[in-house]
């Protein structure tokens, strides 16, 4: 558009004031605590003597993990920080001293990025605890803020930003949320804080026990004690707050990683199943249910010796070739996994995604908990030009238990092709480990380095698909900044534009299509729309990649509550149509 600057103007005055989000547009205010992980910070004032259950209590500990302990002076003593700030379980709110929690869950207050950590602003009527830029446990994207004040009446708030959720990566309880107070004793049922209401316990929480399932964001919650218990109501979200949401996902890259995760032992489902990775010279083609045999180990086969948390490694009789490299030496975990080198992973018996994709070297895993030698062994030979790996009827951690079942499935390596196969035989669908974060396990391979994260996937019903040798991310758009009235330095960026031509162009509407609406019937596969774009366009200048586009917010108080979506679209030969898009962004205007 030849108009360019006159777009936001335009934009902005057809717009309709819209909900925007809890306030948390400007730095937060007062004493930065630090951005630790797995920290309970040391005491600091309330600002006066705060209410609470009958006692008065001058000061507060404050965890990056969203709670918070009472104390006067450090009485009573807060607990530990580890494992207790990770495990957001009853029993451990119901134990030691009093405790309000602003959304307890597996969160991660250290980001590097500017602003990210925990604060506290005392004054003398109101002390307000802030966590910027926490994530769920193995979602670091994800960011999101959250808040509460103690108020001298005794009242407390809770402010929670867009996309706060009880979520982690790490297993068990940890993937937990609890919202709410305790003030010694024992704990009653939970309660549905959102609906509003009333208690007569001073003990009043929501206990989320599902991941994902936090149901406040972009929302305030009131406690009011009643003495004894509380009232709560929801306040909705604030108004007239900048706010900038990514809602969906880009397309035009390819991954390099897949896998599917099991969070019990129990529910994995690929008993007898197989697949193959065809090596294809940049990549895999993945194959379920090829055809692999199972090779039963012979009296030849060569007993590796693993224990606990261990690992070792075997000496393949030719170049074996993956994507980036070849090697003629394989590294063996008997934990489940085998790599082109040593990930030093052999003491890591909790399989979460964000581990795997993090290892260095090429990996392929049924990866688990196990204690090899108790019952069954890992085995290596190599028949015909094939290495076959076996775990040979291994039990996990608690197999020892009544009832549990040992697991036998093989890996196999052809050294002419680069192919690799996962073979299963009978999987153990009973044994429940009770160490913290080692139930479930993880299937699939990482590609080299740092890899970005696909998602898990059904691999019991998934059809055939292909990974990349080396991750492409997808086309992507963010914000530079907050849009706050007078922001003349927000703007978009849009990145990972493929060599071809040095411009993006970014798509704005009224409205925005969320889920997306596929775009495969115009030669897009894997990729959608994401707003309506009857605002226009604007073209965004790229370099190496990355373009960034101008969006001044002008100094005009008026445009409080006014909002629009933006999409990115380039050229990519990722797609047949030539194009590929990004994600969308929901901006509103605010202060």
């Amino acid at each position: 558009m030849r108009n360019a600057f006159l777009l936001p103007a335009l934009v902005f005055a057809a717009t309709a004031a819209a909900q925007s989000s809890t306030c948390f547009s400007g730095p937060a205010a007062g004493t930065f605590l630090g951005n630790a992980m797995d920290t309970i910070y040391p005491a600091q004032p309330i600002g006066f003597s705060f209410p609470f259950d009958g006692a008065t209590y001058t000061d507060v500990h404050v965890s990056d993990h969203g709670i918070v302990f009472l104390s006067n002076g450090g009485v009573p003593t807060p607990p530990a920080a580890t494992p207790f700030v990770y495990t957001p379980s009853l029993a451990n709110f119901a134990a030691g001293g009093p405790k309000i929690a602003a959304m307890w869950s597996d969160t991660v207050g250290g980001s590097p990025t500017p602003g990210a950590g925990c604060y506290v602003n005392s004054t003398a009527t109101e002390c307000r605890i802030e966590w910027r830029r926490a994530a769920s446990y193995g979602f670091p994207a994800l960011e999101f803020n959250l808040a509460m004040t103690l108020s001298i009446t005794g009242q407390v708030q809770f402010d929670y930003g867009p996309g706060v959720t009880n979520n982690s990566t790490f297993g068990g309880v940890s993937d937990n949320g609890i919202v709410g107070m305790f003030a010694g004793g024992v704990l009653p049922a939970s309660s549905d804080l959102s609906t509003g209401g009333a208690s007569v316990n001073n003990n009043t929480f929501e206990n989320f026990v599902v991941a994902n399932t936090f149901d406040m964001a972009n929302n305030r919650l009131l406690m009011i004690p009643s003495s004894p218990g509380w009232s709560y109501v929801l306040l909705g979200p604030s108004g007239s707050c900048a706010s900038a949401t990514t809602f969906g996902q880009g397309c035009g890259g390819a991954l390099s990683s897949y896998y599917e995760r099991f969070l019990t032992t129990p529910s994995i489902d690929l008993s007898n199943q197989s697949f193959r990775m065809f090596n294809n010279g940049s990549g895999y083609a993945v194959v379920p249910n090829a055809g692999t045999p199972f090779v039963a180990p012979s009296a030849a086969a060569t007993n590796l010796g693993l224990g606990d948390d261990t690992e070792g490694t075997v000496t393949l009789s030719a170049p074996f070739s993956f994507p980036g490299g070849t090697t003629t030496t394989l590294t063996v975990g008997s934990n489940g996994h085998v790599a082109t080198a040593s990930n030093g992973a052999a003491g890591d018996y909790t399989p979460t995604p964000g581990e795997f994709l993090g290892w260095t070297n090429p990996t392929w895993a049924v990866w688990r908990d196990f204690i090899c030698n108790a019952n069954g062994n890992v085995k290596f030979e190599e028949i015909g030009g094939v290495a076959y790996i076996t775990w040979d009827n291994v039990i996990g951690y608690q197999g020892q238990a009544p009832g549990a079942t040992p697991s036998t499935f093989q890996f196999q390596f052809y050294l002419a092709t680069g192919d690799v196969a996962f073979v299963f035989q009978s999987m153990d669908t009973v044994s429940i480990s009770t160490w913290p974060g080692a139930e479930g396990w993880i299937v699939g391979y990482s590609g080299p380095g740092a890899g970005l994260d696909p998602g898990s996937i059904d691999l019991s019903t998934v059809v055939a698909f292909v990974i990349n040798g080396v991750d492409l991310p997808s086309l992507a758009l963010a914000n530079n900044g907050l849009p706050t009235v007078g922001n003349a330095a927000f703007g978009f960026t849009v990145s990972n534009v493929a060599p071809l031509l040095p411009l993006a162009f970014v798509f704005f509407g009224t409205a925005a299509v969320n889920p997306g609406f596929p775009l495969a019937a115009i030669g897009m596969p894997g990729c959608f729309s994401y707003t309506s774009a009857d605002l226009g366009s604007l073209t965004a200048p790229v370099a190496a990649g990355t373009g960034t586009l101008p969006f001044a917010i002008p100094a005009n108080p008026a445009l409080a509550g006014a909002s629009l979506t933006a999409q990115a679209v380039a050229l990519s030969l990722a797609t047949p149509l030539n194009l590929a898009s990004s994600n969308g962004t929901t901006i509103s205007v605010g202060f």
